[in-house]
């Protein structure tokens, strides 16, 4: 899990903030779990 949050923060941020807010809201959806 640790890999797969690493990886995520790495992505690149070229898609602005729409993207990042995805991410971040995956990130939450995981910790919930």
């Amino acid at each position: 899990m640790e890999a797969f949050k690493k990886c995520l923060e790495e992505l690149p941020r070229k898609a602005g903030t729409a993207h990042s807010h995805v991410i971040e809201w995956l990130i939450e959806r995981l910790r919930d779990t």
